[in-house]
């Protein structure tokens, strides 16, 4: 119990821990994804990080309609924008897991750092913070994974102290009571005080 107690704090800290850094990571990317922009380097690349912002968002790009306009009345091109809001639908396939948005940074990290042109003055935005972020990250994920895993095996170990059969706590004080029983009888003061103490035992 006292192991279980012990790691459910943890536990608790380190889910704490990971959604503290983790909270933040959505306006982050939408701040180094214009800061990307700013540089102009092209339209592909910027496709790309828009692309990989759009993941760790949880929504889909919506594609820009063109409607060309007849020649007799003009040669103009009309860009017809995307609804200004996200509706619902545009979340349900996104990749949100913790694991799927540090792939997703990471794939940012990797196309800001290998463009010469990216060379922000903000130190938060240069590629040390930027690996320091992914690490923190990553750490942050994997202390969350280390706790859930040994809450898990404290929870399991309790549980088998207290329910297995023969060596359990529920048979052993099931096996106590019908030996003082046997010492003392049935109806003595003895057996019925701790006879009224219940042990219910459950699966492992």
């Amino acid at each position: 119990m006292d192991n279980v107690d012990t790691a459910s704090q943890q536990y608790a800290s380190a889910v704490g821990a990971r959604r503290l850094e983790f909270e933040p990571l959505k306006q982050f990317a939408t701040q180094l994804v214009n800061a990307y922009i700013a540089v102009n380097p092209g339209k592909a690349k910027i496709a790309n990080a828009k692309t990989i912002n759009a993941k760790i968002q949880g929504v889909k790009l919506k594609k820009v309609k063109e409607v060309i306009i007849s020649p007799s009345t003009s040669n103009d091109k009309i860009a017809i924008p995307p609804p200004p809001a996200e509706t619902p639908k545009d979340i349900s396939a996104s990749q949100q897991s913790y694991d799927q948005l540090i792939e997703h940074f990471s794939k940012l990290v990797v196309l800001l750092a290998a463009d010469p042109l990216f060379l922000p003055n903000e130190t938060a935005l240069q590629t040390t913070s930027l690996n320091a972020k992914l690490l923190a990250l990553k750490t942050s994920n994997t202390n969350f994974g280390n706790a859930y895993t040994q809450v898990t095996n404290t929870r399991i170990a309790r549980n088998h102290g207290l329910y297995d059969k023969t060596t359990g706590l529920c048979d052993i004080a099931q096996t106590v009571k019908s030996y003082v029983k046997s010492v003392f009888k049935a109806n003595s003061p003895e057996f019925k005080m701790i006879n009224k103490i219940a042990f219910k035992s459950q699966k492992v």
